[in-house]
């Protein structure tokens, strides 16, 4: 495992990748992440070794389909949850606040 500050970059080299495709599925392997591979120091990049990769994608939506040493296969999952068409009377009435 590397540590926290490595991890942390890391993942947020790979959000900003995703951010940046249009694609649902996106294939980033190691040798996308080399500016910031060589910035950490990091010799034998694996990522296995990212802490937390996982759990912080799925925070945002995405689902890893296939995960392998040198590369990560990214799903972007549809939202579900939509309350723009819901009435607001809707939203707010007291059986769904649990008062």
């Amino acid at each position: 495992m590397y540590d926290k500050v490595k991890c942390r970059r890391v993942i947020d080299y790979i959000m900003n990748i995703l951010e940046a495709s249009k694609s649902n599925v996106i294939t980033i392997t190691a040798s996308d992440l080399q500016s910031v591979i060589e910035e950490l120091n990091i010799h034998d990049f694996n990522f296995f070794n990212v802490y937390g990769l996982k759990k912080e994608l799925g925070i945002w939506d995405y689902k890893v389909i296939e995960r392998e040493k040198k590369s990560i296969k990214v799903q972007r999952m549809e939202s579900t949850t939509d309350f723009t068409n819901v009435p607001l009377r809707l939203l707010f009435h007291p059986i769904h606040l649990h008062i």
